[in-house]
């Protein structure tokens, strides 16, 4: 187009061609479409979680993908060897036991879980926000419960902050000295709420003709 000119510009999408016509005095922003991605098929991501490194199109500020599900940080806190569901829980009482808070080991007031994560809470220092506590997550039906410590509602850019590290350091100490010896290393996993989807949810981002093309007067 000869009466065109393309200029560039930054948008949700990947990029944006700006076209200045030279004969109607109109903008036309033409989006570029982002390619399909299998990883954003919520099965993919069941059979490859839990995550060391969460791919950036999973955070929603990335705006690489349309409503992620939502992913969560923390410990995997498995069940018993067996499947036991009274020796898991009795593992969590005995680290309840160990916490040096009286308050936080009196079982009237507080379950193990809520009891833990308390304590974690009050021995954390920091201009942070915390998002410690348990949740059940999706898929890993060997994982009782996740202690989590962030997760991808909070994020504002797409990446792990790096404070979040040195908690989980902090947190992994805690973990020792609770009794807890075979803590495994933080990673992501699905929260629970998307369990309600099939495997073919599909989180790539929906294109029509008004993403596409948008003319406005300049």
């Amino acid at each position: 187009m000869s009466n065109v000119e393309a200029r560039s510009r930054a948008t949700p999408f990947e990029s944006v061609v700006r076209m200045e016509s030279k004969t109607s005095n109109m903008f036309y922003y033409r989006a570029e479409i982002l390619p399909y991605n299998e990883k954003l098929i919520l099965g993919y991501m069941r059979k490859n979680q839990p995550f060391a490194s969460l791919p950036e199109e999973y955070y929603e500020c990335s705006r690489k993908s349309q409503d992620p599900p939502g992913f969560i940080y923390g410990f995997p806190f498995r069940f018993d060897k067996n499947g036991d569901l009274d020796a898991t829980a009795a593992k969590l009482y005995a680290m309840q036991d160990r916490i040096p808070v009286k308050e936080l080991r009196d079982r009237t007031k507080y379950a193990p879980g809520k009891a833990i994560t308390k304590y974690l809470q009050d021995s954390i220092d920091g201009d942070f926000p915390k998002y410690i506590g348990t949740d059940v997550v999706d898929s890993d039906d060997d994982v009782f419960q996740l202690f989590h410590i962030y997760g991808t509602f909070l994020a504002r850019t797409p990446q792990k902050p790096r404070w979040v590290d040195a908690m989980a350091d902090i947190c992994t100490d805690i973990f020792h000295e609770l009794g807890w010896e075979d803590v495994e290393a933080p990673k992501w996993y699905l929260e629970l709420e998307s369990r309600v989807y099939p495997d073919s949810k599909d989180y790539n981002i929906k294109y029509n003709a008004h993403d596409l093309y948008a003319s406005v007067s300049p």
